[in-house]
């Protein structure tokens, strides 16, 4: 009975060590595929009009307009995420106070 306790408890041992490889082998494929140059995030056409709560056709008018920078792989647009932060900063306008 002892034997094939110690039995099972090597093997979920063995498991939890073959699971927790498994986890540090997609954490490394995650890092490299959020930085994939210079350690920058870039994000897609869907996810940038999805954060700043727009509409993909108004993203569009931006680029055409030059308003936002952007980058063309062939037919794919994206977009570099510190830019689109810098850009935001620059044009914030803080609410206005009455003293």
């Amino acid at each position: 009975m002892e034997n094939s306790f110690n039995s099972k408890e090597q093997k979920i041992r063995s498991l939890t060590i073959s699971f927790q490889q498994i986890i540090d082998e997609f954490d490394k494929f995650d890092a490299s595929f959020r930085n994939p140059l210079l350690n920058e995030k870039f994000l897609s056409d869907a996810e940038l009009a999805k954060l700043l709560h727009i509409d993909r056709r108004t993203l569009k008018r931006y680029r055409q307009a030059g308003k936002i920078p952007y980058y063309r792989l062939n037919v794919k647009i994206i977009y570099k995420e510190s830019e689109i932060y810098k850009l935001l900063e620059e044009n914030f306008h803080p609410a206005y106070t009455l003293e």
